[in-house]
């Protein structure tokens, strides 16, 4: 018999689990569709499907996706990690010294050319290092 429906099953049921369903049987417990492809058994032992299992995760503060796998956290909010990139030059700030003024974040090289105040002998940006003094 169908776990779901307790009709008799025919050809083309399908068991997950030891227990045994119709196709169209077999649902989401988020939205109710049947279950045609890749699905998520929760600690509960209720199934969802893949769709509903990626909109169930945080969302990167970037691009809004879902983040499924690594999530980088960094000035308070969540990325991927290909996400979180300097908002002068784009480069990727995944694992590099990276630094925020008025909620910006920049790479150690653009917050020295455009935003740190500048040495008038040399040129350069002047960034104090945590820790020296």
């Amino acid at each position: 018999l169908c776990s779901s429906c307790h009709l008799p099953l025919q050809s083309g049921s399908l068991t997950v689990k030891g227990v045994s369903f119709h196709p169209h049987c077999f649902v989401c417990s988020v939205c109710g569709n049947p279950i045609m492809g890749k699905f998520i058994t929760k600690e509960d032992g209720k199934h969802i499907c893949e769709e509903d299992f990626k909109q169930s995760k945080e969302r990167c503060d970037h691009c809004g996706l879902p983040m499924l796998d690594r999530v980088l956290t960094a000035v308070n909010k969540k990325f991927h990690p290909a996400c979180f990139r300097c908002c002068q030059c784009d480069q990727g700030l995944d694992g590099v010294q990276f630094l925020v003024e008025e909620g910006a974040v920049y790479c150690a090289e653009c917050y020295c050319r455009f935003k740190a105040l500048q040495c008038h002998r040399c040129g350069q940006g002047i960034v104090t290092v945590a820790g020296s003094g």
